[in-house]
């Protein structure tokens, strides 16, 4: 976490990083920078989300990042670059939306 807490502390409103849980195994916690005023920032200013096991029997992890509405762009901790997510996810984006489409005609035709 004190990683992340460094990592994410000189970037702007909407960077995020995407990491396992240190104190809930199995878990992934997307971290994310916010505005200080935002009700739920801890006092580094981030917002850290709890993504469990669980959650992800029901919907995969691009699309909680995809949700994630303040995270607009992750950072890769190697290259010290931001990337809007919807460059890195829209293949997959558009793959889930096929998806959708196919599980919608099954419900109809089938």
């Amino acid at each position: 976490r004190l990683g992340t807490v460094q990592a994410l502390a000189l970037e702007p409103v909407g960077t995020f990083i995407c990491r396992f849980s240190s104190s809930q195994p199995g878990c992934l916690v997307l971290s994310c920078r916010v505005p200080e005023s935002h009700p739920n920032a801890d006092s580094d200013g981030l917002l850290h989300a709890i993504i469990k096991l669980e959650d992800l029997f029901e919907r995969r992890v691009e699309t909680w990042i995809r949700d994630f509405a303040g995270a607009t762009h992750i950072l890769d901790v190697y290259r010290a670059k931001r990337v809007d997510k919807r460059k890195v996810f829209t293949s997959s984006y558009t793959r889930l939306r096929a998806m959708d489409v196919l599980d919608a005609y099954d419900d109809i035709y089938v």
